[in-house]
């Protein structure tokens, strides 16, 4: 019962939070914030508090730490406690085969970017087209249709996860989006 009561306020709608032309980042967590096999978040990658200052961008949580309710929560605490606005998660409705080891919800198809695109469309603004970007260790660009990506993703590396020069490159992007400039792709293999 008390599941079911913590899934629906962490999956209430994000509306009242999300304002005007507000910058949105898309985020994965192993690999970006999350380095260990233990599921511990690494509260010592204050580069992503850094990016959300600089760009006054909120977090839409698009790992699939989101499928789960308990690892959904503690993704959102460990955001709160770094003062980042958390603005909901991208849609868990596609279909997902179960792992054995871990038992977490896992995507039968490499579809997170549709997921990113369907949420943007989801969440259009009159105020014109929303600076967004996507930080992964997956190489979303490359995946089936990700091309869509290009220009709005920094790639993290699992050993390392969000760094400074990863973090600039963020912010360098969602401003550069802000002033006119056209995106760059910043993308290492």
């Amino acid at each position: 019962m008390e599941d079911a009561l913590l899934e629906n306020l962490i999956d209430q709608p994000p509306d009242s939070r999300l304002h005007g032309n507000m910058p949105v980042i898309f985020l994965d967590v192993d690999g970006v914030i999350c380095l260990n096999d233990r599921g511990e978040l690494e509260l010592s990658k204050l580069a992503l508090a850094r990016v959300c200052k600089a760009t006054g961008a909120g977090i839409v949580l698009s790992s699939d730490w989101r499928r789960r309710v308990d690892l959904k929560k503690r993704a959102y605490d460990a955001l709160d406690r770094l003062g980042i606005q958390v603005l909901g998660c991208t849609s868990t409705t596609r279909p997902c085969r179960k792992k054995r080891k871990k038992r977490m919800a896992v995507p039968k198809t490499n579809h997170r970017h549709v997921e990113i695109l369907e949420w943007l469309e989801a969440h259009a603004d009159s105020a014109g087209p929303r600076r967004w970007i996507a930080i992964d260790d997956r190489v979303l660009v490359k995946e089936q249709e990700g091309e869509q990506m290009e220009g709005h993703f920094v790639r993290t590396s699992c050993p390392e996860g969000l760094g400074d020069s990863e973090a600039d490159e963020a912010i360098a992007l969602l401003n550069g989006m802000q002033s006119g400039l056209a995106p760059t792709m910043l993308v290492r293999f």
